[in-house]
């Protein structure tokens, strides 16, 4: 469960970068 929670997590937060990029 928590490995996937990372996962979820890592993709937020690449999702929450790339919208701070632009």
């Amino acid at each position: 469960m928590d490995e996937n929670d990372d996962v979820l997590t890592c993709l937020r937060n690449n999702n929450i970068s790339e919208l701070l990029s632009v």
